[in-house]
């Protein structure tokens, strides 16, 4: 049992060797040589030279070249693009932004002219409840019996009907029959 004090020992971490292409092909040829078994002359012919791996590898790095700077192309291509819509979107924002204040603006004008329309509209319900204040209707009066004058006529009426003396000297202003002329003289227009 180890001590309890007692520190762990690292153990070294192991890297990966490098390899050599050229010496892994050599060690194999070398080892086939050594075994018991006689070389073949066409399988040292079909075995592939150090002159053919390098080529492979070169086509290799050629192939991941490419594709490579195809990838970082589409990468800037995206970064672009990124980039764009960024631009777009903070635009967008400042519109919105611009429409929310706007919006703000236009629903206080619009709160101030209902109030402007709301006393308006008292002030015309109260004038044409003045204007009519003082308007008569007169209801049987015959057909006729006014002539040609029938606000004179009225004002003589009223003062025989009523038995005053107005103090002004014309209280009646405008005065006209409603409706259209009948046939029926038992159904006079109203006044």
């Amino acid at each position: 049992m180890p001590p309890k004090n007692a520190k762990p020992v690292q153990q070294p971490t192991k890297t990966a060797p490098q390899v050599n292409v050229a010496n892994v092909a050599h060690a194999a040829i070398v080892a086939h040589a050594s075994t018991a078994a006689p070389i073949n002359l066409d399988e040292a012919q079909d075995a592939p030279t150090n002159r053919d791996i390098l080529g492979a590898i070169s086509l290799l790095k050629e192939d991941m070249n490419k594709h490579s700077a195809d990838m970082l192309k589409a990468i800037k291509d995206i970064k672009g693009d990124i980039q764009s819509l960024t631009e777009r979107t903070g635009e967008t924002e400042a519109r919105i932004s611009q429409a929310e204040d706007d919006v703000i603006s236009l629903q206080g004008r619009v709160k101030s002219l209902e109030k402007t329309v709301e006393v308006l509209s008292d002030r015309v319900a109260e004038q044409e409840d003045r204007s009519r204040r003082s308007n008569l209707r007169l209801v049987g009066l015959p057909e006729k019996s006014e002539g040609s004058d029938l606000c004179g006529f009225l004002e003589k009426w009223f003062r025989e009907t009523l038995g005053e003396d107005f103090t002004s000297s014309r209280c009646v202003e405008r005065a006209h029959r409603i409706g259209p002329l009948t046939s029926n003289p038992a159904a006079p227009r109203v006044v």
